[in-house]
């Protein structure tokens, strides 16, 4: 009987390890697809700035499109930053 109860309490030890698990997987997978959105953000609306820079009055439109290219990307690398650690700028590393 003892034998038993010392597997089941090993077995509620695995499901809560692995229930940890998976949750940060689904963290990690959430803040991948939120970075990638920044990122895609980014990449284009930053060169429609450029855009605006070189064939219309000048910096308003570079300045929009950095702050709204920029600041998207930015934010969805601090919160993938914060929620899982991981440093990287780029969100294919």
């Amino acid at each position: 009987m003892e034998r038993y109860l010392e597997s089941l309490g090993n077995l509620s030890d695995i499901t809560e390890n692995m229930t940890t698990i998976m949750i940060t997987e689904i963290i990690n997978r959430i803040c991948l697809v939120v970075h990638w959105i920044g990122f895609i953000m980014a990449v284009i609306l930053i060169p429609m700035g450029f855009y605006a820079l070189i064939f219309t009055n000048g910096f308003d439109g570079l300045l929009n499109s950095l702050i709204l290219g920029g600041g998207p990307f930015l934010f969805s690398w601090l919160i993938r930053f914060i929620l899982t650690g991981r440093k990287r700028l780029v969100p294919w590393q």
